[in-house]
């Protein structure tokens, strides 16, 4: 039930639903819409038209820290039909998935102290210096924020919009420009120290690919400089590859140096008890609510591993192969084709009830008798391998099939050694995490902190 004096010029019922307001004892609540200016009108007048200008494609923007890494450039006279806006201004996506991404930034470091940028852009500027754009930019990368935003989506399927009123409506609180500041201070000092441990989480798991190559006698080839013609006799030709990539000699160097590891080598195949795809369902098939036929995605992971909290459901039993703890999935298929053989998952989860999986994942399952899951999964996750899976891709859509891997050659030392690799690298993979989960708690506590500020408590 809303009342009619909480309407917001939205007489649809997903308008108002989970609705979530800024509220304050201490500092006076405002519509948004009265404190800046959305969308307001910039011109290029004092500028030449061959005269350069940045550029902010949607891309250029980091959803994590809410920032332009890096400004791109574009000359006046081709700015025609791209949204227009200057230093100092905050961008907001107002596309899905974009917005509930967190795909806005503050505008800096302008060329010319102008910019252009994606069309699904709103752009936001304070109307008074008692306003500093950097707390609002706060308030809407709140998750509240970006949750409630999406009551407000019209348009097609796909490409829906937040709706503009819903930004001139939003209530937000409005302290003075001093705690503002120290508002903006706090979440800079814990952004920064957020970014610092990421930064040593990454390092963590970088190290991994050093460590387990090292083990294994490996040393990857210089390959910055190789022939861009070269010969391939028909007799060393496989199967149906006739593609100029398939033969590069990055390639044969580096299966000649697993051959010649410290350990002897098998193919995928016999250190394996299966390898296979799964099947995706017909869409009329999959069910809106949680059933007892869960089936993993291509989008069912957290970080490295399967997520069995992010799965889809169906109605009905719809495939006889189901997924087991320790299980090894590889993105085979996927619309952005440069991530096909690149992301690979482990599920170190046991499935509560039997689950399955799409047709865009292939399958590992490890012969435990033969090879630890982990040390293979961390394997396969190596530059090493990631450049021999990329090779095996194949068709216009870069898809990877399960025949096209299971031929890759894998170093195999014994058990023993594999467990103590496995050990050692899940010790820094932990450790990495721990990083990670320390860097979030502390941006939680400032969060909670501004939030008692902005409460007045």
């Amino acid at each position: 039930m809303v009342s009619s004096g909480a309407l917001e010029g939205r007489l649809d019922a997903t308008a108002y639903k989970s609705s979530f307001k800024f509220s304050s004892k201490k500092f006076k609540v405002e519509k948004l819409s009265s404190v800046v200016f959305i969308n307001p009108t910039t011109n290029f007048d004092s500028l030449d038209s061959e005269d350069e200008i940045s550029f902010v494609p949607m891309e250029a923007i980091d959803e994590y820290t809410g920032s332009i890494p890096v400004l791109h450039k574009k000359k006046v006279k081709d700015t025609k039909g791209f949204t227009r806006f200057k230093e100092g201004d905050l961008i907001w996506a107002k596309i899905t998935p974009c917005m509930q991404n967190g795909k806005s930034a503050v505008v800096r470091n302008t060329l010319q102290g102008f910019a252009c940028g994606s069309t699904e852009f709103f752009v936001i500027r304070p109307k008074s210096e008692n306003l500093l754009i950097e707390y609002i930019h706060i308030l809407l990368r709140d998750k509240r924020v970006l949750d409630n935003a999406q009551n407000f989506f019209g348009g097609s399927a796909g490409h829906q919009r937040v709706s503009i009123d819903f930004l001139k409506n939003l209530l937000i609180p409005v302290p003075d420009i001093e705690t503002q500041k120290q508002i903006v201070d706090i979440f800079e000092s814990a952004y920064q120290n957020k970014k610092a441990k990421e930064r040593e989480a990454k390092d963590l798991l970088d190290s991994i690919d050093g460590y387990l190559l090292k083990e294994l006698g490996i040393r990857l080839p210089d390959t910055t400089e190789q022939p861009k013609t070269f010969f391939v006799p028909f007799s060393k030709v496989q199967g149906n590859r006739f593609d100029p990539f398939y033969y590069k000699k990055e390639f044969s160097s580096l299966e000649n140096i697993i051959v010649n590891s410290i350990y002897p080598s098998k193919a995928l195949r016999d250190i394996t008890i299966f390898i296979a795809n799964g099947k995706t369902p017909p869409k009329d098939l999959y069910s809106d609510e949680p059933t007892e036929y869960p089936i993993i995605k291509a989008g069912s992971y957290t970080g490295d591993n399967i997520n069995l909290q992010k799965v889809d459901y169906t109605k009905e039993k719809y495939y006889s192969l189901i997924v087991q703890k320790d299980d090894i999935f590889i993105l085979a298929a996927a619309h952005q084709a440069e991530y096909v053989g690149k992301k690979i998952y482990l599920l170190e989860e046991i499935p509560q009830i039997k689950t399955s999986y799409v047709g865009e994942l292939v399958c590992i399952r490890s012969n435990y008798a033969e090879c630890n899951p982990y040390y293979l999964f961390s394997l396969l996750k190596t530059s090493l391998f990631i450049g021999l899976l990329n090779r095996e891709k194949r068709g216009q859509t870069s898809h990877l099939y399960p025949e096209d891997v299971k031929h890759l050659q894998i170093p195999l030392p014994p058990l023993e050694i594999q467990n103590e690799i496995a050990e050692h690298i899940a010790g820094i993979r932990a450790e990495a995490k721990r990083l990670e989960q320390e860097a979030q708690e502390e941006l939680e506590e400032a969060k909670q902190q501004v939030e008692k500020m902005i409460l007045g408590e």
